[in-house]
C-alpha cells in the first residue's frame, strides 16, 4: 500500500516516489475488501509475501525496503523474517501497539542499518524455530553503524541487540530491553542514553571498549540480571550517569555497575547518582535508598553536581578506589570486614549535601569519629572500626570488638556533649559474629555503652534519636 493509497502485487516499482511512506501489513488484512480471496504471494514494498498466515507477513530474504532518500514505514501486524533487514537509508518504522505489532526474526537474521532509524510503538524480537527457547545462540538483533533511537518499542529475545558496527548517538525512550544475553557489545560509549526504560531477564546489558560517554539512565529500572550491566574493556572507561533508577536484583551478579575484572580492564567513572533505589535479594548488598554500591571502579566524582547522598553507609569495593563526593561511606574488602572509615569532602565548587528521599529534609552531616574502647575491650582485627557519628539529631553507633580480655561490660564512653542527650537507656542488639548469636547491648543515660557479657566477636550497629535542648 503506497502514499497515493493504491496497493501494488507483483514486482514492486523499482524506484517508488522519493521519501514515500509505506505500509507493510497483512495482505488479508489490507485488501479484504478489494480481493477477500487474493492467496498468490504478493509484494508489499518491496517484500516478498511467502505466506498467508493470519496476522502474519514473511520476508523471506534481505530487501532494501526503501530504495530512495528515505521515508517511514507502517507496521500495522506481526512481520515474520526469516532473513536479514537491510536498511541503507534514514529510515521510520512506526508500529501501533494497540493491535500488536512489529517483526519477529524467526533464524539468526539481523537488522542491518548504516543510517539514522528510528522505532516507534513496535516490537523488534527475536524466536527460536522450534519455540523452545527464548533466542537462537548467535542471533543479533542490530548491526548498526548509525544512530539509533526507539520510543515505545520492546527489543527482546536476542542473543545480542546490538552489535556496534560505527555511528554514535543511540537514545532509548520508554523502551523494554528483556530476554537477551548481551545488550550492546563493541560499543564505543559515545552518547548513549535510557529514558524510563526497563531492561530485566539478561546476562550483560552494555559492554564498551571505547569512547568517553556519557552513558545516561534516567528513571526505569534494570532488573533481574546474572551478571552485570556495565563494563568497559580493554582500558575504556566511560562517564555513567544514574538518575531516578531502580535496581533489582534476584541472583548474586559480579556488580550492579562494574568495569569487569580483568587486569586490563579500565576503569568507570559514576558522574551523577541521585534519587536512585538499589534493591537487591539474595546478593551481598540490599537496602533502599541507595545505601550501598557495589563494582570496581576508579573513582565517583561529585565535581560541579548536587550529588544526593541520603543514607548511604557502605561502598564495596575489591580494589583500591579514590572518591571524590561527600557523605558517610566505608570500604567494605572482599572478605567481607569493613575495614575503612572516612567522611568524604567535596574537591572544587560542588554543592554537597545529603537529603532524606522522602521528606526533602538536608540532613546534616558530622564526621565520624573513632569510638576509644576501654577496660580491656579491644578492636576485632577483622572488622569494622568502632566509631560514633551523629547525622540530623540521630546517634549512630557501630563497629567489631573483642571482649576476651576484658575487665568489665562498658566497652566506650560518649562523649558528654552526646551523652547530655540520651534521655532514656537505649538498648539494642548486637551479634556474635563467629555463631551468629544475638547479644543484648545498651547505651545508658551516662553515655556509657556497655555489652551483657565479656564476649569476643561482636558486631554491632545502632541508631538512636537524641534530645534536642
Amino acid at each position: 500500500r503506497f502514499g497515493d493509497g493504491t496497493v501494488k502485487s507483483g514486482t514492486p516499482p523499482s524506484d517508488p516516489q522519493k521519501g514515500v511512506f509505506i505500509t507493510l501489513a497483512n495482505g488479508n488484512y489490507w485488501e479484504r475488501d478489494r480481493e477477500p480471496n487474493l492467496t498468490k504471494p504478493r509484494w508489499f514494498g518491496g517484500s516478498s509475501a511467502a505466506t498467508e498466515t493470519e496476522n502474519t507477513l514473511a520476508v523471506q530474504a534481505a530487501h532494501n525496503l526503501l530504495p530512495s532518500t528515505g521515508g517511514a514505514i507502517y507496521i500495522d501486524e506481526l512481520i515474520e523474517c526469516s532473513g536479514s533487514l537491510s536498511f541503507t537509508k534514514n529510515i521510520l518504522l512506526k508500529g501501533n501497539n494497540r493491535r500488536g505489532s512489529g517483526l519477529v526474526y524467526t533464524g539468526i537474521g539481523t537488522f542491518i542499518t548504516n543510517f539514522f532509524l528510528v522505532i516507534m510503538d513496535m516490537s523488534v524480537s527475536g524466536k527460536s524455530p522450534d519455540g523452545t527457547l527464548f533466542f537462537n545462540s548467535g542471533s543479533v538483533g542490530f548491526s548498526s553503524s548509525a544512530s539509533i533511537q526507539t520510543s515505545g518499542a520492546a527489543l527482546t529475545n536476542w542473543d545480542t541487540i546490538v552489535s556496534w558496527a560505527g555511528g554514535f548517538y543511540y537514545k532509548f525512550i520508554d523502551t523494554y530491553f528483556e530476554r537477551f544475553s548481551n545488550g550492546f557489545t563493541k560499543l564505543n560509549a559515545n552518547n548513549i542514553s535510557f529514558h524510563g526504560c526497563r531492561a530485566a531477564l539478561f546476562d550483560r546489558f552494555i559492554r564498551y571498549n571505547g569512547g568517553t560517554g556519557p552513558i545516561s539512565f534516567y528513571g526505569g529500572s534494570v532488573e533481574n540480571f546474572t551478571d552485570e550491566i556495565i563494563r568497559g574493556e580493554g582500558g575504556a572507561a566511560s562517564v555513567i550517569n544514574f538518575n531516578g533508577v531502580y535496581v533489582e536484583n534476584k541472583v548474586t551478579p559480579q556488580g550492579w555497575l562494574s568495569n569487569g575484572l580483568e587486569a586490563d580492564d579500565g576503569a568507570s567513572a559514576i558522574g551523577i547518582i541521585g534519587g536512585t533505589v538499589l534493591t537487591t535479594i539474595g546478593c551481598s548488598i540490599a537496602t533502599p535508598g541507595l545505601r550501598f554500591i557495589t563494582g570496581k571502579f576508579e573513582r565517583i566524582e561529585s565535581s560541579n553536581y548536587l550529588f544526593n547522598v541520603s543514607g548511604m553507609d557502605h561502598y564495596y569495593s575489591g580494589s583500591g578506589l579514590t572518591l571524590d563526593a561527600g557523605g558517610r561511606f566505608s570500604d567494605k574488602a572482599e572478605s567481607g570486614a569493613f575495614t575503612t572509615s572516612y567522611l568524604l569532602v567535596s574537591k572544587g565548587p560542588s554543592v554537597i549535601k545529603a537529603t532524606d528521599p522522602f521528606t526533602g529534609k538536608d540532613i546534616s552531616i558530622l564526621p565520624e569519629n573513632d569510638l576509644t574502647l576501654e577496660n580491656g575491650w579491644t578492636q576485632d582485627a577483622s572488622g569494622q572500626v568502632c566509631r560514633y557519628s551523629v547525622i540530623d539529631g540521630v546517634l549512630y553507633l557501630d563497629g567489631n570488638i573483642d571482649g576476651g580480655a576484658a575487665t568489665s561490660e562498658q566497652f566506650a564512653t560518649l562523649p558528654a556533649d552526646i551523652a547530655g542527650r540520651i534521655d532514656t537507656t537505649k538498648w539494642f542488639s548486637a551479634i556474635k559474629t563467629d555463631t551468629g548469636a544475638s547479644v543484648s547491648a545498651r547505651v545508658a543515660i551516662n553515655g556509657a555503652c556497655r555489652i551483657e557479657g565479656l564476649m569476643t566477636n561482636i558486631a554491632f550497629s545502632v541508631a538512636i534519636p537524641l534530645v534536642s535542648y
